[in-house]
């Protein structure tokens, strides 16, 4: 039979704790026995010394052994009977031998095996409880073994320097034993209860601390089957992102796509019409993960598959934002920008819906791409502006998302779009989209200084190299 860990740590703190608690209990009532058994004993002895000392001393205890004067016993006997519980006396010489007892078939023995008596010969008063011995001989008809006290009590000469005698009092101390009894049973009722609130304690710890780890344990097995998920996800986006890019004659293109995390919500497209023309568009979606990927999903098609039907720039935008407030979850929106570029003419047509301005970088001019209006999926009946550039050779197109100009650094400082146009115009010079890009991250990387992305970053980047015919007229929005 399997046997869990809840059920094993069950087994395991319930033996811990039995031994534990027991072996407290056993100490405790070892040291109590011990303390009240000391206490009877002193009390005994504190007796026995005041009726020696004064009685018997040693000059008269001598004299009573050599002329066996049993009644300088008696008498002593008489006083030691006023203590309570005291049923039998014995009186040892210094030779270990009985010189009195009350029970006189004693006197004339000796018990050489008798520990407690060598030690009290020694000077040590010695005390024996519950003790089986031979010489219990006369005592146990008046008192069960298991219940009687012995107390060796030397007698000590007036310097307190040798022993002249042995006095060994039989006690059967139901007061000492029924306090005893009386405390072991706290002892026991209390250790074992404290081992029983412990042990429910623990469990009640362990338990806790076991459906914890399971809960995390599962949260993990969530979060590794999501991640797993978001991988795959991550992967099927990738795939709506264009694999290549449309080669127009005489334009140069390149992008650069970097998610914040597995899935991302910026996008970009590019792609070339029926009549030539090279759409492009760059959108960010609000929300990130799979949310914000279905959403990117929605409108590159809300997109693309109304460029090739409407001519103008504003109304694809226009015919877009209206598919996506019909399909997008509520309280979503999309901030895009899509131009469209007639090869031949340079002509570049765009609209912007509440995204950040596309850049143009004519030398040291930048112009911005900012007519438009509000974000997608806001509004059903948004109109929207459009506006156009007419392209000259060497002039390089930027549409990027907001993660770029909003990149932070310790500071807390955006890099900003001053900062972008800055670069732009400077990288511009070499007329090569990808070195382009190159040079807008480098000096993104080294503005933001170690500071970790927070957002996503897409952007691309168009060169004209042709310099074939263009229509006349110039309108820009600077």
């Amino acid at each position: 039979m399997k046997v869990n860990v809840l059920q094993r740590f069950t087994l395991l703190s319930a033996g811990a704790t039995a031994v534990l608690a027991v072996g407290m209990a056993l100490i405790v009532s070892f040291i109590l026995s011990r303390n009240l058994l000391s206490r009877e004993a002193q009390v005994t002895t504190d007796a026995l010394r005041v009726v020696t000392n004064v009685d018997l001393p040693q000059e008269e205890f001598d004299r009573a052994v050599r002329e066996k004067d049993e009644q300088t016993f008696r008498y002593i006997w008489g006083h030691l009977q006023q203590i309570p519980e005291v049923f039998r006396v014995k009186f040892y010489d210094t030779t270990g031998k009985i010189v009195w007892s009350d029970e006189p078939r004693l006197i004339g023995k000796d018990y050489p095996d008798d520990e407690e008596l060598h030690e009290a010969l020694d000077g040590k008063v010695s005390v024996e409880m519950g003790a089986r011995k031979i010489e219990h001989e006369f005592e146990k008809g008046i008192a069960p073994e298991a219940e009687m006290l012995e107390l060796y009590v030397p007698l000590l000469t007036e310097s307190r320097h040798s022993v002249y005698g042995v006095a060994e009092i039989y006690k059967r101390p139901t007061a000492y034993l029924e306090r005893r009894r009386n405390g072991l049973t706290l002892v026991w009722a209390g250790t074992l209860g404290g081992g029983l609130v412990l042990f429910f304690s623990l469990f009640g710890l362990f338990r806790s601390a076991l459906r914890e780890q399971n809960r995390l344990h599962a949260v993990e097995q969530r979060y590794a089957a999501v991640e797993a998920e978001m991988k795959v996800a991550g992967a099927i986006q990738a795939r709506l992102l264009p694999q290549t890019l449309p080669e127009a004659s005489g334009y140069a293109l390149a992008v650069f796509y970097q998610s914040h995390r597995e899935i991302g919500g910026d996008y970009y497209d590019a792609y070339l019409l029926a009549d030539g023309s090279l759409c492009m568009t760059v959108a960010d979606n609000m929300g990130e993960g799979i949310p914000g990927a279905l959403l990117m999903a929605d409108t590159r098609m809300a997109m693309a598959a109304r460029a090739g039907a409407l001519t103008k720039a504003s109304d694809v935008v226009r015919a877009a934002n209206r598919a996506l407030v019909a399909t997008a979850p509520p309280e979503t929106f999309v901030t895009a920008i899509f131009a469209k570029l007639e090869p031949g003419t340079r002509r570049l047509t765009y609209c912007n819906a509440g995204h950040p301005p596309g850049m143009v970088a004519r030398g040291s001019r930048i112009i911005l791409l900012d007519k438009g209006g509000m974000p997608l999926a806001v509004e059903l009946d948004e109109e929207y502006e459009e506006d156009e550039v007419l392209l000259e050779p060497g002039d390089a197109l930027l549409l990027y998302t907001d993660g770029l100009i909003e990149a932070a650094n310790l500071k807390e400082e955006l890099f900003g779009e001053e900062r972008l146009a800055r670069v732009l115009g400077y990288a511009a010079a070499t007329r090569d989209p990808e070195a382009i890009l190159r040079q807008v991250r480098e000096a993104v990387e080294a503005f933001r200084a170690g500071v970790e992305q927070r957002d996503d970053v897409a952007m691309l980047c168009m060169v004209v190299k042709t310099s074939g015919p263009a229509e006349s007229g110039d309108r820009t929005s600077t």
